[in-house]
């Protein structure tokens, strides 16, 4: 499903593209729910994703493997879980009150480590087959899916920290999110932008978990 690159964009993936957008408002903003708000939305884009069966799904997912790429890549995006050490005092609304957050989105400390393995292993590999592969863009610059892609995060984050923290931070992922498409049309197919979304998402869980009071160090 090629978005167009003629500046307009075909109703069905505008729809596509807008359905994390509703699953992330109702189940954070209304729900209160971060499980309602993740699996609202895997489940829109998984309707996506494999409209054409698992099997192609899952051998789309191994393709475009590349050492160099993917170990390089990787520990940048792990570096992710440290920014978010070093800013959260700036960034966030409440600093000391994210365990009580998490708390209220459903994420006591059992669901909160089932939540962290499903974000870390399920997540990506949807995303990626959704955002880089599904919704794509033949644009070699920042495009339509980059940029929808990284939107939707500012509807989660609002809940964290205040807007002006939110939009670089969105802007950041819409770069992100461009490189990942670029390396997946480069190298054949996400296998390189999967792992290191992986990553990216294994900082997070774990810089959270700290943060939170839910590792130790």
């Amino acid at each position: 499903m090629d978005t167009s690159d003629n500046g307009r964009v075909h109703p069905a993936v505008l729809l596509a593209a807008l359905t994390p957008y509703a699953s992330s408002a109702l189940g954070i903003h209304l729900i209160h729910s971060a499980w309602a708000a993740l699996l609202l939305y895997h489940a829109a884009i998984a309707a996506v994703v494999f409209r054409r069966g698992l099997k192609p799904a899952c051998i789309e997912a191994c393709r475009g493997w590349s050492t160099s790429w993917g170990l390089g890549l990787a520990l940048i995006c792990l570096g992710n879980g440290g920014a978010l050490l070093l800013l959260w005092r700036f960034a966030a609304r409440n600093p000391g009150d994210l365990s009580a957050l998490l708390a209220r989105l459903g994420l006591s400390q059992g669901s909160w480590w089932l939540f962290g393995a499903w974000y870390v292993l399920v997540h990506p590999i949807l995303e990626e087959l959704f955002w880089r592969c599904t919704l794509t863009s033949g644009r070699a610059g920042p495009a339509f899916p980059d940029l929808v892609f990284a939107g939707y995060h500012s509807i989660v984050l609002i809940a964290f920290m205040p807007w002006f923290w939110v939009l670089p931070v969105v802007l950041l992922l819409a770069g992100m999110g461009w490189a990942w498409r670029t390396l997946m049309r480069r190298l054949g197919g996400p296998a390189v932008p999967i792992v290191s979304h992986a990553c990216a998402g294994l900082g997070t869980i774990a810089a959270a978990s700290i943060l939170a009071g839910r590792i130790h160090l």
